[in-house]
């Protein structure tokens, strides 16, 4: 098994993942929707806790030998 996503200096725990279909500039791609707590408010100031979750979203794309994978494992901006 391998690890998706992961969480790192900027977002705590995603997961939940959901994966469908869709069509982007006429061609068909995967996109992985999950929660994460993001660590970090709007303006920047470290959050005293992890806030509510937020909805994320990135394209999945899928390896040579079959494996899904995300960015560089953590989740996009």
């Amino acid at each position: 098994m391998r690890t998706i996503l992961r969480g790192d200096d900027r977002v705590a725990s995603p997961g939940h993942q959901f994966i469908t279909d869709v069509r982007i500039g006429g061609q068909q791609r995967q996109m992985i929707f999950y929660h994460g707590y993001p660590w970090y408010d709007a303006d920047g100031n470290h959050l005293p806790s992890v806030e509510t979750r937020k909805l994320m979203m990135d394209e999945l794309h899928w390896d040579s030998e079959g494996w899904p994978w995300v960015n560089d494992g953590t989740p996009s901006d």
